[in-house]
């Protein structure tokens, strides 16, 4: 792995500068898109790549299917049998990786005030409320699945299109809106032109942003699997880290924001956390988008009503965020009257979970999203649509084999 002086050298001042970069060679594909044509290119760049799983070449402009050609190689560090054996990890565990992503990493990233702000311009687009959720969970299937970050993998193929789109949308952020812009935003492009951006905040979607998030995907999942009784060696979750590193490569992730190990993994997450963590609308408005999805989840399978399906997704979202965090976004914990329902929610856990009498409301709670939830979740996204003219969305054969889920 490559490290740059370890933990000791993410200071404040070092993460200041962070917040000031991009991604450089990303970023200097789309200017030569801007110098070549018109700021009309980059809102067809971006429409294209939303729209599309993966844009043919001929709908590209020349300096990104160039930039695309060069950036697909994995770093030199990269390990082949490491990556397959931190993917091994998902396959066995994907259900509850992804139940994970939504109720805890998601809500981690949305408690980053920064990142809310990117994130919740999409929000303001009715139609993109739980997309976002949909196209996070099939980012990390893409890159996790067994060859996904295989030179021709398709989770390479994701990470270049997913840092094309950071780069637009960095983009259209720090360009004034034309003229003639429309009164109502209809597009998202729209929206991030209409959305005002400070140099002060930084960059959109800074080298710290995207050292954050690469690690929800990391330890923060590590994290959540620790909670709910799920043991790995320390070979396994080195492996698991080791495939997101490589990811987080191909993502545009400086190398010295590429942790090591896990400790210093946790270490450059709790930073960044503390440094950038608050209360936005934004971030709340998010958060409500993941708490639908749960109860949708959850009334899939019958645990439904008003009464069960939105106590039991608060308690579980609470299970996997600090509870500081879950006050930032408003992710309250239940009352005294909702607490006298609690018979009624577990008797629903029950319905999915065997347990001994002797098991407290916390292990059954434990049990349920270890045993069941993640089922319900995979099965929620893959009957929600994706829009335009992409594929339903994707879980390999083998992974529905190992899931049990065809």
């Amino acid at each position: 792995m490559p490290i740059a002086g370890g933990a000791e050298q993410w200071t404040d001042a070092f993460l200041d500068q962070a917040r000031l970069l991009g991604d450089a060679p990303a970023d200097a594909a789309v200017r030569r898109v801007v110098e070549s044509g018109s700021l009309g290119r980059v809102n067809r760049l971006l429409r294209t790549l939303v729209e599309n799983d993966q844009p043919p070449p001929g709908d590209l402009p020349a300096p990104v299917a160039e930039y695309l050609a060069t950036t697909a190689v994995l770093p030199s560090w990269a390990d082949a049998n490491t990556i397959l054996a931190g993917q091994q990890v998902f396959v066995r565990h994907g259900p509850l990786c992804l139940a994970a992503l939504a109720c805890g990493s998601l809500p981690l990233c949305y408690a980053q005030r920064s990142e809310a702000r990117v994130l919740g311009t999409t929000q303001k687009l009715v139609q993109h409320e739980q997309r976002r959720i949909l196209e996070t969970a099939q980012f990390v299937i893409d890159v996790m699945q067994p060859g996904g970050l295989s030179p021709r993998g398709r989770g390479v193929r994701t990470v270049q299109k997913v840092r094309l789109m950071h780069a637009a949308i960095r983009n259209l952020l720090r360009t004034p809106p034309p003229v003639d812009a429309p009164a109502v935003a209809t597009s998202l492009e729209q929206v991030l032109l209409a959305t005002p951006w400070e140099v002060a905040d930084g960059a959109p979607i800074s080298q710290e942003d995207l050292a954050f998030t690469l690690q929800t995907f990391g330890v923060s999942i590590l994290g959540s699997l620790d909670r709910f009784g799920v043991e790995l060696t320390v070979g396994e979750r080195e492996a698991y880290l080791h495939a997101w590193s490589v990811a987080g490569s191909l993502l545009g992730v400086s190398e010295d924001l590429l942790p090591s190990n896990e400790t210093e993994a946790r270490t450059l997450f709790a930073k960044i956390q503390r440094r950038r963590q608050g209360a936005s609308e934004e971030g709340r408005a998010l958060t409500r988008a993941v708490e639908r999805f749960i109860e949708g989840a959850l009334r899939d399978r019958g645990v439904g009503g008003s009464i069960i399906a939105p106590r039991l997704t608060r308690m579980t979202i609470r299970e996997l965020i600090p509870e500081h965090t879950a006050y930032l976004l408003d992710v309250q914990p239940l009352q005294w009257w909702e607490s006298l329902t609690s018979y009624w929610i577990f008797r629903a856990i029950d319905r999915f979970v065997d347990h001994a009498d002797a098991l407290t409301d916390e292990a059954k709670l434990h049990r349920f999203i270890r045993g069941a939830l993640g089922e319900l979740v995979v099965r929620r996204l893959s009957r929600m649509p994706r829009g335009w003219q992409r594929e339903v969305f994707q879980i390999p054969d083998s992974l529905e084999h190992a899931w049990g889920m065809r």
